[in-house]
Protein backbone atom coordinates (compact mmCIF):
# COMPACT_ATOMS: atom_id res chain seq x y z
CA UNK A 1 0.00 0.00 0.00
CA UNK A 2 1.27 3.46 -0.90
CA UNK A 3 2.77 5.43 1.99
CA UNK A 4 0.78 8.67 2.28
CA UNK A 5 1.89 11.19 4.90
CA UNK A 6 0.72 14.71 5.82
CA UNK A 7 2.92 17.52 4.58
CA UNK A 8 4.82 19.86 6.89
CA UNK A 9 4.27 23.53 6.11
CA UNK A 10 7.89 24.23 7.04
CA UNK A 11 9.06 22.10 4.13
CA UNK A 12 6.93 23.89 1.52
CA UNK A 13 8.28 26.54 -0.79
CA UNK A 14 6.33 29.66 -1.71
CA UNK A 15 5.41 28.10 -5.06
CA UNK A 16 4.06 25.03 -3.31
CA UNK A 17 2.03 27.10 -0.83
CA UNK A 18 0.43 29.10 -3.63
CA UNK A 19 -0.82 25.88 -5.22
CA UNK A 20 -1.93 24.37 -1.92
CA UNK A 21 -4.80 26.88 -1.72
CA UNK A 22 -6.24 25.95 -5.14
CA UNK A 23 -8.80 23.27 -5.98
CA UNK A 24 -8.63 22.15 -9.60
CA UNK A 25 -11.69 20.96 -11.51
CA UNK A 26 -10.95 17.66 -13.21
CA UNK A 27 -14.08 17.77 -15.36
CA UNK A 28 -12.34 20.26 -17.65
CA UNK A 29 -10.76 17.37 -19.52
CA UNK A 30 -7.55 15.43 -20.06
CA UNK A 31 -5.27 18.46 -20.13
CA UNK A 32 -6.58 19.60 -16.75
CA UNK A 33 -6.11 16.09 -15.35
CA UNK A 34 -2.52 15.95 -16.61
CA UNK A 35 -1.71 19.42 -15.25
CA UNK A 36 -3.25 18.52 -11.90
CA UNK A 37 -1.27 15.28 -11.70
CA UNK A 38 1.96 17.17 -12.38
CA UNK A 39 1.15 19.75 -9.71
CA UNK A 40 0.36 16.96 -7.24
CA UNK A 41 3.74 15.35 -7.92
CA UNK A 42 5.35 18.73 -7.16
CA UNK A 43 3.30 19.20 -3.93
CA UNK A 44 1.74 22.22 -5.61
CA UNK A 45 -1.99 21.48 -5.32
CA UNK A 46 -4.23 21.30 -2.27
CA UNK A 47 -7.37 19.75 -3.70
CA UNK A 48 -9.22 18.46 -6.74
CA UNK A 49 -12.92 18.40 -7.58
CA UNK A 50 -14.77 15.84 -9.70
CA UNK A 51 -18.51 15.19 -9.63
CA UNK A 52 -19.17 11.59 -8.63
CA UNK A 53 -21.60 11.05 -11.50
CA UNK A 54 -19.03 12.06 -14.10
CA UNK A 55 -18.10 9.26 -16.49
CA UNK A 56 -15.10 7.25 -15.25
CA UNK A 57 -14.88 9.33 -12.05
CA UNK A 58 -13.27 6.51 -10.03
CA UNK A 59 -10.65 5.89 -12.70
CA UNK A 60 -9.72 9.58 -12.95
CA UNK A 61 -9.46 9.90 -9.17
CA UNK A 62 -7.26 6.80 -9.02
CA UNK A 63 -4.90 8.32 -11.59
CA UNK A 64 -4.56 11.52 -9.57
CA UNK A 65 -4.14 9.75 -6.22
CA UNK A 66 -1.46 7.49 -7.69
CA UNK A 67 0.69 10.62 -8.04
CA UNK A 68 0.03 11.79 -4.46
CA UNK A 69 2.20 10.89 -1.50
CA UNK A 70 0.21 13.30 0.71
CA UNK A 71 -3.53 13.22 1.55
CA UNK A 72 -4.81 15.37 -1.30
CA UNK A 73 -8.37 16.61 -0.71
CA UNK A 74 -10.79 15.08 -3.24
CA UNK A 75 -14.13 16.91 -3.39
CA UNK A 76 -17.56 16.27 -4.82
CA UNK A 77 -21.13 17.47 -4.36
CA UNK A 78 -23.56 14.73 -3.41
CA UNK A 79 -26.64 16.45 -2.06
CA UNK A 80 -28.95 13.73 -3.38
CA UNK A 81 -26.59 10.84 -2.64
CA UNK A 82 -25.73 8.19 -5.21
CA UNK A 83 -26.65 4.67 -6.22
CA UNK A 84 -28.73 2.89 -3.59
CA UNK A 85 -28.48 5.84 -1.20
CA UNK A 86 -30.30 8.44 -3.30
CA UNK A 87 -32.90 10.79 -1.81
CA UNK A 88 -34.99 13.56 -3.40
CA UNK A 89 -32.87 16.39 -1.90
CA UNK A 90 -32.54 17.46 1.74
CA UNK A 91 -36.05 18.83 2.12
CA UNK A 92 -37.39 15.28 1.81
CA UNK A 93 -35.76 14.42 5.16
CA UNK A 94 -37.68 17.24 6.84
CA UNK A 95 -40.90 16.32 5.03
CA UNK A 96 -40.47 12.69 6.15
CA UNK A 97 -40.61 13.66 9.81
CA UNK A 98 -37.25 15.37 10.33
CA UNK A 99 -35.77 12.27 11.94
CA UNK A 100 -32.13 12.31 13.02
CA UNK A 101 -31.72 8.64 12.09
CA UNK A 102 -32.75 9.37 8.51
CA UNK A 103 -30.20 12.20 8.20
CA UNK A 104 -27.48 10.05 9.80
CA UNK A 105 -28.12 7.05 7.56
CA UNK A 106 -28.06 9.21 4.45
CA UNK A 107 -24.77 10.81 5.53
CA UNK A 108 -23.17 7.44 6.34
CA UNK A 109 -24.31 5.62 3.20
CA UNK A 110 -23.30 8.52 0.95
CA UNK A 111 -19.85 8.80 2.53
CA UNK A 112 -19.38 5.03 2.40
CA UNK A 113 -20.07 4.94 -1.34
CA UNK A 114 -17.93 8.00 -2.07
CA UNK A 115 -15.01 6.69 -0.02
CA UNK A 116 -14.94 3.57 -2.15
CA UNK A 117 -14.66 5.82 -5.22
CA UNK A 118 -11.63 7.65 -3.79
CA UNK A 119 -13.26 10.76 -2.32
CA UNK A 120 -12.44 12.13 1.12
CA UNK A 121 -14.58 15.32 1.20
CA UNK A 122 -18.27 15.79 0.39
CA UNK A 123 -19.91 19.22 0.12
CA UNK A 124 -22.93 18.47 2.25
CA UNK A 125 -25.05 19.35 4.23
CA UNK A 126 -26.78 22.42 2.82
CA UNK A 127 -27.54 24.42 5.95
CA UNK A 128 -29.11 27.43 4.23
CA UNK A 129 -32.45 28.46 5.66
CA UNK A 130 -35.24 29.23 3.25
CA UNK A 131 -36.16 32.91 3.48
CA UNK A 132 -39.94 32.51 3.18
CA UNK A 133 -39.97 32.78 -0.61
CA UNK A 134 -39.56 30.74 -3.73
CA UNK A 135 -35.79 31.08 -3.71
CA UNK A 136 -33.74 30.48 -6.88
CA UNK A 137 -31.35 27.65 -7.64
CA UNK A 138 -33.12 25.06 -5.51
CA UNK A 139 -32.71 26.76 -2.16
CA UNK A 140 -36.20 25.58 -1.29
CA UNK A 141 -35.63 21.86 -1.84
CA UNK A 142 -31.89 21.68 -1.20
CA UNK A 143 -32.37 22.92 2.36
CA UNK A 144 -33.90 21.49 5.53
CA UNK A 145 -36.51 24.28 5.53
CA UNK A 146 -37.11 27.47 7.47
CA UNK A 147 -36.42 26.50 11.08
CA UNK A 148 -32.80 27.02 12.25
CA UNK A 149 -33.06 24.52 15.09
CA UNK A 150 -34.31 21.76 12.80
CA UNK A 151 -31.58 22.54 10.27
CA UNK A 152 -28.97 22.48 13.04
CA UNK A 153 -30.16 19.15 14.42
CA UNK A 154 -30.45 17.37 11.07
CA UNK A 155 -27.15 18.81 9.84
CA UNK A 156 -25.35 17.49 12.91
CA UNK A 157 -26.85 14.02 12.43
CA UNK A 158 -25.85 14.01 8.76
CA UNK A 159 -22.28 15.12 9.46
CA UNK A 160 -21.90 12.41 12.10
CA UNK A 161 -22.88 9.92 9.44
CA UNK A 162 -20.45 11.44 6.94
CA UNK A 163 -17.63 11.25 9.49
CA UNK A 164 -18.46 7.64 10.34
CA UNK A 165 -18.32 6.92 6.62
CA UNK A 166 -14.76 8.28 6.51
CA UNK A 167 -15.22 11.69 4.88
CA UNK A 168 -14.92 15.34 5.81
CA UNK A 169 -18.10 17.42 5.45
CA UNK A 170 -18.41 20.91 3.99
CA UNK A 171 -21.46 22.89 5.13
CA UNK A 172 -22.85 25.46 2.71
CA UNK A 173 -23.57 28.15 1.48
CA UNK A 174 -22.22 30.54 4.09
CA UNK A 175 -23.68 32.66 5.54
CA UNK A 176 -27.12 31.95 4.01
CA UNK A 177 -29.55 34.76 4.66
CA UNK A 178 -30.15 35.87 1.08
CA UNK A 179 -33.25 38.05 0.84
CA UNK A 180 -33.05 38.97 -2.85
CA UNK A 181 -34.73 36.70 -5.44
CA UNK A 182 -31.60 36.47 -7.59
CA UNK A 183 -29.53 33.49 -8.65
CA UNK A 184 -25.87 34.42 -8.14
CA UNK A 185 -24.98 32.25 -11.13
CA UNK A 186 -26.68 34.98 -13.20
CA UNK A 187 -26.06 38.20 -11.26
CA UNK A 188 -25.10 39.45 -7.81
CA UNK A 189 -27.56 38.53 -5.09
CA UNK A 190 -27.78 40.46 -1.85
CA UNK A 191 -29.26 40.48 1.63
CA UNK A 192 -30.29 43.34 3.87
CA UNK A 193 -29.56 41.30 6.98
CA UNK A 194 -27.22 42.63 9.65
CA UNK A 195 -24.47 40.70 11.37
CA UNK A 196 -26.68 40.33 14.44
CA UNK A 197 -29.59 38.98 12.38
CA UNK A 198 -27.32 36.44 10.71
CA UNK A 199 -25.81 35.38 14.00
CA UNK A 200 -29.19 34.77 15.64
CA UNK A 201 -30.83 33.02 12.69
CA UNK A 202 -28.88 31.89 9.62
CA UNK A 203 -25.66 31.05 11.47
CA UNK A 204 -27.44 28.91 14.08
CA UNK A 205 -26.72 25.64 12.18
CA UNK A 206 -23.06 26.62 11.71
CA UNK A 207 -22.72 27.55 15.38
CA UNK A 208 -24.32 24.28 16.44
CA UNK A 209 -21.99 22.23 14.24
CA UNK A 210 -19.03 24.21 15.55
CA UNK A 211 -20.06 23.58 19.16
CA UNK A 212 -20.39 19.85 18.45
CA UNK A 213 -16.98 19.68 16.75
CA UNK A 214 -18.58 18.83 13.41
CA UNK A 215 -17.68 21.86 11.29
CA UNK A 216 -14.80 20.63 9.11
CA UNK A 217 -15.21 23.01 6.21
CA UNK A 218 -17.54 25.75 5.00
CA UNK A 219 -18.35 26.83 1.45
CA UNK A 220 -18.64 30.59 1.11
CA UNK A 221 -21.40 31.97 -1.10
CA UNK A 222 -21.30 35.00 -3.36
CA UNK A 223 -24.12 37.11 -1.92
CA UNK A 224 -23.53 40.76 -0.99
CA UNK A 225 -24.38 41.89 2.56
CA UNK A 226 -24.24 45.70 2.34
CA UNK A 227 -25.02 46.16 6.04
CA UNK A 228 -21.78 44.28 6.78
CA UNK A 229 -19.64 45.00 3.72
CA UNK A 230 -20.95 47.50 1.17
CA UNK A 231 -18.45 46.57 -1.54
CA UNK A 232 -17.47 42.93 -1.58
CA UNK A 233 -19.62 39.79 -1.78
CA UNK A 234 -19.19 37.13 0.89
CA UNK A 235 -16.53 35.05 -0.87
CA UNK A 236 -14.33 38.14 -1.22
CA UNK A 237 -15.26 39.79 2.08
CA UNK A 238 -13.10 39.47 5.17
CA UNK A 239 -15.84 41.21 7.16
CA UNK A 240 -18.44 38.56 6.38
CA UNK A 241 -16.12 35.54 6.62
CA UNK A 242 -14.74 36.74 9.95
CA UNK A 243 -18.16 36.42 11.62
CA UNK A 244 -17.62 32.68 11.88
CA UNK A 245 -13.91 32.96 12.64
CA UNK A 246 -14.76 35.24 15.57
CA UNK A 247 -16.97 32.47 16.92
CA UNK A 248 -13.98 30.11 17.02
CA UNK A 249 -14.15 28.38 13.64
CA UNK A 250 -10.68 27.12 12.64
CA UNK A 251 -11.64 24.76 9.85
CA UNK A 252 -11.26 25.64 6.20
CA UNK A 253 -13.30 27.89 3.94
CA UNK A 254 -13.65 26.94 0.27
CA UNK A 255 -15.34 29.30 -2.15
CA UNK A 256 -18.30 28.39 -4.25
CA UNK A 257 -17.42 28.35 -7.97
CA UNK A 258 -15.67 31.60 -8.88
CA UNK A 259 -17.13 31.65 -12.40
CA UNK A 260 -20.61 32.76 -11.30
CA UNK A 261 -21.74 36.07 -12.78
CA UNK A 262 -22.24 37.49 -9.28
CA UNK A 263 -18.44 37.52 -9.14
CA UNK A 264 -17.29 37.69 -12.76
CA UNK A 265 -19.34 40.71 -13.83
CA UNK A 266 -17.57 42.87 -11.24
CA UNK A 267 -14.17 41.25 -10.85
CA UNK A 268 -13.47 39.11 -13.91
CA UNK A 269 -12.11 35.56 -13.83
CA UNK A 270 -8.52 36.02 -12.59
CA UNK A 271 -8.47 38.46 -9.70
CA UNK A 272 -11.08 36.71 -7.51
CA UNK A 273 -8.63 33.79 -7.20
CA UNK A 274 -6.14 35.65 -4.96
CA UNK A 275 -8.80 38.02 -3.58
CA UNK A 276 -10.75 35.16 -2.03
CA UNK A 277 -7.68 33.95 -0.13
CA UNK A 278 -6.95 37.46 1.09
CA UNK A 279 -10.54 37.64 2.38
CA UNK A 280 -10.07 34.53 4.53
CA UNK A 281 -10.88 31.56 2.32
CA UNK A 282 -8.41 28.71 2.36
CA UNK A 283 -9.26 27.14 -1.00
CA UNK A 284 -10.14 28.89 -4.24
CA UNK A 285 -12.51 26.97 -6.52
CA UNK A 286 -11.89 28.44 -10.00
CA UNK A 287 -14.22 25.81 -11.56
CA UNK A 288 -14.05 26.34 -15.36
CA UNK A 289 -10.85 28.37 -15.14
CA UNK A 290 -7.96 25.95 -15.83
CA UNK A 291 -5.71 25.21 -12.86
CA UNK A 292 -2.64 26.59 -14.67
CA UNK A 293 -4.41 29.91 -15.19
CA UNK A 294 -5.64 29.95 -11.61
CA UNK A 295 -2.12 29.27 -10.34
CA UNK A 296 -0.72 32.13 -12.41
CA UNK A 297 -3.44 34.43 -11.02
CA UNK A 298 -2.64 33.34 -7.46
CA UNK A 299 1.08 33.97 -8.01
CA UNK A 300 0.37 37.35 -9.59
CA UNK A 301 -1.85 38.26 -6.64
CA UNK A 302 0.92 37.42 -4.20
CA UNK A 303 3.47 39.43 -6.16
CA UNK A 304 1.14 42.43 -6.22
CA UNK A 305 0.58 42.23 -2.47
CA UNK A 306 -3.06 41.13 -2.65
CA UNK A 307 -2.16 38.16 -0.46
CA UNK A 308 0.28 38.57 2.40
CA UNK A 309 2.61 35.76 3.40
CA UNK A 310 0.94 35.64 6.82
CA UNK A 311 -2.52 35.10 5.31
CA UNK A 312 -1.16 32.53 2.86
CA UNK A 313 0.54 30.55 5.64
CA UNK A 314 -2.64 30.54 7.73
CA UNK A 315 -4.66 29.20 4.80
CA UNK A 316 -2.10 26.53 3.96
CA UNK A 317 -1.97 25.42 7.59
CA UNK A 318 -5.73 24.88 7.64
CA UNK A 319 -5.62 22.89 4.39
CA UNK A 320 -2.82 20.68 5.69
CA UNK A 321 -4.81 20.15 8.89
CA UNK A 322 -7.85 19.07 6.86
CA UNK A 323 -5.72 16.75 4.75
CA UNK A 324 -4.32 15.10 7.86
CA UNK A 325 -7.80 14.67 9.31
CA UNK A 326 -8.87 12.61 6.28
CA UNK A 327 -6.27 9.99 7.27
CA UNK A 328 -7.66 9.83 10.80
CA UNK A 329 -11.26 9.44 9.64
CA UNK A 330 -10.23 6.65 7.30
CA UNK A 331 -8.92 4.62 10.25
CA UNK A 332 -12.30 4.53 12.02
CA UNK A 333 -14.75 4.46 9.11
CA UNK A 334 -17.85 2.30 9.20
CA UNK A 335 -19.81 0.59 6.45
CA UNK A 336 -23.47 1.39 5.86
CA UNK A 337 -25.83 -1.35 7.05
CA UNK A 338 -29.11 -2.66 5.69
CA UNK A 339 -30.85 -0.52 8.32
CA UNK A 340 -29.29 2.59 6.77
CA UNK A 341 -30.53 1.67 3.30
CA UNK A 342 -33.99 0.92 4.72
CA UNK A 343 -34.02 4.38 6.31
CA UNK A 344 -33.07 5.99 3.00
CA UNK A 345 -35.88 4.19 1.19
CA UNK A 346 -38.27 5.32 3.92
CA UNK A 347 -37.32 8.95 3.27
CA UNK A 348 -38.45 8.59 -0.33
CA UNK A 349 -41.91 7.35 0.63
CA UNK A 350 -42.50 9.02 3.99
CA UNK A 351 -41.88 12.51 2.56
CA UNK A 352 -45.02 12.55 0.39
CA UNK A 353 -47.81 14.73 1.78
CA UNK A 354 -51.39 15.52 0.83
CA UNK A 355 -53.44 18.70 1.25
CA UNK A 356 -57.10 17.84 0.87
CA UNK A 357 -60.29 19.83 1.33
CA UNK A 358 -62.54 18.84 4.22
CA UNK A 359 -64.14 15.47 3.54
CA UNK A 360 -61.85 14.73 0.57
CA UNK A 361 -59.60 11.66 0.69
CA UNK A 362 -56.11 11.51 -0.86
CA UNK A 363 -57.24 8.63 -3.10
CA UNK A 364 -59.56 8.55 -6.11
CA UNK A 365 -61.58 5.81 -7.79
CA UNK A 366 -59.36 3.29 -9.53
CA UNK A 367 -62.20 2.38 -11.89
CA UNK A 368 -62.97 5.97 -12.86
CA UNK A 369 -62.24 7.45 -16.25
CA UNK A 370 -59.60 10.05 -15.44
CA UNK A 371 -57.52 12.14 -17.81
CA UNK A 372 -53.97 12.56 -16.48
CA UNK A 373 -52.05 15.55 -17.86
CA UNK A 374 -48.27 15.33 -17.49
CA UNK A 375 -46.66 18.77 -17.84
CA UNK A 376 -43.35 18.64 -19.70
CA UNK A 377 -40.68 21.19 -20.47
CA UNK A 378 -41.09 20.68 -24.21
CA UNK A 379 -43.78 19.48 -26.57
CA UNK A 380 -43.31 15.71 -26.77
CA UNK A 381 -45.66 12.74 -27.25
CA UNK A 382 -46.42 10.38 -24.37
CA UNK A 383 -44.48 7.53 -25.97
CA UNK A 384 -41.23 9.49 -26.18
CA UNK A 385 -39.01 7.97 -23.49
CA UNK A 386 -37.36 11.27 -22.63
CA UNK A 387 -36.83 12.97 -19.29
CA UNK A 388 -38.08 16.54 -19.62
CA UNK A 389 -37.31 17.94 -16.21
CA UNK A 390 -34.34 20.24 -15.48
CA UNK A 391 -31.92 18.93 -12.87
CA UNK A 392 -31.33 15.30 -11.90
CA UNK A 393 -32.31 12.90 -14.67
CA UNK A 394 -34.25 9.67 -14.77
CA UNK A 395 -37.11 10.38 -12.38
CA UNK A 396 -39.78 12.38 -14.27
CA UNK A 397 -40.22 10.43 -17.51
CA UNK A 398 -43.71 10.49 -19.07
CA UNK A 399 -43.54 6.90 -20.31
CA UNK A 400 -42.70 5.69 -16.79
CA UNK A 401 -45.46 7.81 -15.27
CA UNK A 402 -47.82 6.43 -17.91
CA UNK A 403 -46.98 2.90 -16.74
CA UNK A 404 -47.99 3.80 -13.17
CA UNK A 405 -51.25 5.27 -14.43
CA UNK A 406 -52.02 2.19 -16.56
CA UNK A 407 -51.30 -0.08 -13.59
CA UNK A 408 -53.48 1.69 -11.02
CA UNK A 409 -56.11 3.36 -13.23
CA UNK A 410 -56.79 1.03 -16.19
CA UNK A 411 -59.80 3.00 -17.48
CA UNK A 412 -57.87 6.26 -17.61
CA UNK A 413 -55.61 7.94 -20.15
CA UNK A 414 -52.41 9.93 -19.90
CA UNK A 415 -51.24 12.73 -22.17
CA UNK A 416 -48.61 15.47 -22.13
CA UNK A 417 -48.99 19.24 -22.22
CA UNK A 418 -45.95 21.54 -22.54
CA UNK A 419 -45.19 24.10 -19.87
CA UNK A 420 -45.97 26.80 -22.45
CA UNK A 421 -49.06 25.42 -24.23
CA UNK A 422 -50.16 26.95 -27.54
CA UNK A 423 -53.53 27.13 -29.28
CA UNK A 424 -52.73 23.80 -30.92
CA UNK A 425 -52.24 22.25 -27.47
CA UNK A 426 -55.13 23.82 -25.58
CA UNK A 427 -58.01 23.60 -28.06
CA UNK A 428 -57.91 19.82 -28.66
CA UNK A 429 -57.16 19.16 -24.98
CA UNK A 430 -60.15 21.18 -23.76
CA UNK A 431 -62.41 19.27 -26.11
CA UNK A 432 -60.90 15.92 -25.13
CA UNK A 433 -61.22 16.42 -21.37
CA UNK A 434 -65.01 16.73 -21.63
CA UNK A 435 -65.17 12.97 -22.26
CA UNK A 436 -63.60 12.09 -18.89
CA UNK A 437 -64.81 12.12 -15.29
CA UNK A 438 -62.16 14.59 -14.21
CA UNK A 439 -58.67 15.91 -14.95
CA UNK A 440 -55.50 15.30 -12.94
CA UNK A 441 -52.44 17.47 -13.47
CA UNK A 442 -48.96 16.08 -12.83
CA UNK A 443 -46.25 18.75 -12.57
CA UNK A 444 -42.63 18.94 -11.48
CA UNK A 445 -40.05 21.62 -10.68
CA UNK A 446 -36.45 20.83 -9.83
CA UNK A 447 -34.23 23.87 -9.79
CA UNK A 448 -30.86 24.19 -11.40
CA UNK A 449 -28.34 26.96 -11.91
CA UNK A 450 -28.87 29.75 -14.44
CA UNK A 451 -32.67 29.46 -14.65
CA UNK A 452 -33.83 31.76 -11.84
CA UNK A 453 -36.92 30.92 -9.80
CA UNK A 454 -39.24 27.99 -10.44
CA UNK A 455 -42.83 28.50 -11.52
CA UNK A 456 -45.74 27.17 -13.49
CA UNK A 457 -45.94 29.28 -16.63
CA UNK A 458 -48.75 31.83 -16.82
CA UNK A 459 -50.07 30.03 -19.91
CA UNK A 460 -50.35 26.76 -18.02
CA UNK A 461 -51.98 28.45 -15.03
CA UNK A 462 -54.51 30.12 -17.34
CA UNK A 463 -55.39 26.69 -18.72
CA UNK A 464 -55.83 25.30 -15.20
CA UNK A 465 -57.93 28.35 -14.25
CA UNK A 466 -60.21 27.71 -17.21
CA UNK A 467 -60.83 24.15 -16.09
CA UNK A 468 -61.36 25.16 -12.47
CA UNK A 469 -64.16 27.56 -13.39
CA UNK A 470 -66.23 24.35 -13.31
CA UNK A 471 -64.02 22.37 -10.89
CA UNK A 472 -62.82 19.91 -13.53
CA UNK A 473 -59.41 19.33 -11.91
CA UNK A 474 -59.84 16.88 -9.04
CA UNK A 475 -56.17 16.43 -8.22
CA UNK A 476 -52.83 18.16 -8.60
CA UNK A 477 -49.79 15.88 -8.14
CA UNK A 478 -46.63 17.93 -7.85
CA UNK A 479 -42.99 16.93 -7.40
CA UNK A 480 -40.09 19.14 -6.35
CA UNK A 481 -40.22 22.76 -5.25
CA UNK A 482 -43.45 22.93 -3.19
CA UNK A 483 -43.88 26.67 -3.74
CA UNK A 484 -44.63 26.01 -7.40
CA UNK A 485 -47.79 24.06 -6.56
CA UNK A 486 -49.19 27.23 -5.01
CA UNK A 487 -49.08 28.93 -8.42
CA UNK A 488 -52.04 26.78 -9.46
CA UNK A 489 -55.68 27.70 -8.78
CA UNK A 490 -57.52 26.07 -5.90
CA UNK A 491 -57.69 22.29 -6.31
CA UNK A 492 -59.30 20.19 -3.60
CA UNK A 493 -56.64 17.47 -3.60
CA UNK A 494 -52.91 18.22 -3.81
CA UNK A 495 -50.36 15.42 -3.45
CA UNK A 496 -46.85 16.71 -2.92
CA UNK A 497 -43.69 14.68 -3.51
CA UNK A 498 -40.07 15.31 -4.39
CA UNK A 499 -37.54 14.50 -7.06
CA UNK A 500 -36.97 10.77 -7.41
CA UNK A 501 -38.47 7.92 -9.41
CA UNK A 502 -39.44 6.04 -6.23
CA UNK A 503 -41.18 9.14 -4.94
CA UNK A 504 -43.18 9.41 -8.16
CA UNK A 505 -44.26 5.78 -8.00
CA UNK A 506 -45.31 6.03 -4.35
CA UNK A 507 -47.40 9.14 -5.05
CA UNK A 508 -49.49 7.13 -7.48
CA UNK A 509 -49.89 4.38 -4.87
CA UNK A 510 -51.30 7.03 -2.54
CA UNK A 511 -53.67 8.28 -5.23
CA UNK A 512 -54.79 4.67 -5.81
CA UNK A 513 -55.41 4.11 -2.10
CA UNK A 514 -52.62 1.56 -1.66
CA UNK A 515 -50.62 3.80 0.69
CA UNK A 516 -51.18 6.70 3.06
CA UNK A 517 -49.43 10.06 2.81
CA UNK A 518 -47.15 10.28 5.83
CA UNK A 519 -45.26 13.47 5.01
CA UNK A 520 -45.76 17.08 5.94
CA UNK A 521 -45.39 20.13 3.71
CA UNK A 522 -42.19 21.50 5.26
CA UNK A 523 -42.91 25.18 4.65
CA UNK A 524 -45.60 26.95 6.64
CA UNK A 525 -45.14 30.04 4.46
CA UNK A 526 -46.71 28.50 1.32
CA UNK A 527 -50.02 30.22 0.63
CA UNK A 528 -52.41 28.04 -1.37
CA UNK A 529 -55.36 29.70 -3.04
CA UNK A 530 -58.73 29.65 -1.32
CA UNK A 531 -61.61 27.93 -3.04
CA UNK A 532 -63.21 29.99 -5.77
CA UNK A 533 -62.47 31.30 -9.22
CA UNK A 534 -59.08 32.99 -9.45
CA UNK A 535 -59.02 36.17 -11.50
CA UNK A 536 -55.64 36.91 -13.11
Amino acid sequence: MKNVKPLDIKSLTLEQKLGMVICSHLQLGEEEIQNSIQMVKEHRLGAVWLQHDEKNASEVIARVLEAADYPLLVFTDSENGLGDCTIPQAISITAAGAKNEYAYSFGLATADALYDMGYNVVCNPVVDLNQNMNAPCGHTTRTFGTDPETAARLSAAMVRGIHDGGLLAVSKHYPGGQTSPYDTHMREGFSTKTAEELYNHDLVPYRHLLKEGLLDGVMSGHGLFPNIDKERPTSLSEKVLSLLRQDGFDGFFITDALIMMGIVLKYGYRMPVPMCIDAGNDLALPWSTPVATAYDAMKEGFEKGIISEEILDAAVARILKAQAKTLELAKTRKKATQKDFDNIRSITTDCISARCAEGVKPSISRDGKHLFVIVTEERRPMNADIDYTPGARGWFVPTQIGEHIAKYFPNSEAMTIPQYPSTNDNAPFLDKQTRYDDVIFVTAAMSRAYVGRDCLSSRLVDLMDALQSTNRISTHIHFGNPFVAADAPYIERVIMGYCSADCVEHAFKILAGEAEPKGVIPYDCIEFHEKGYIFR
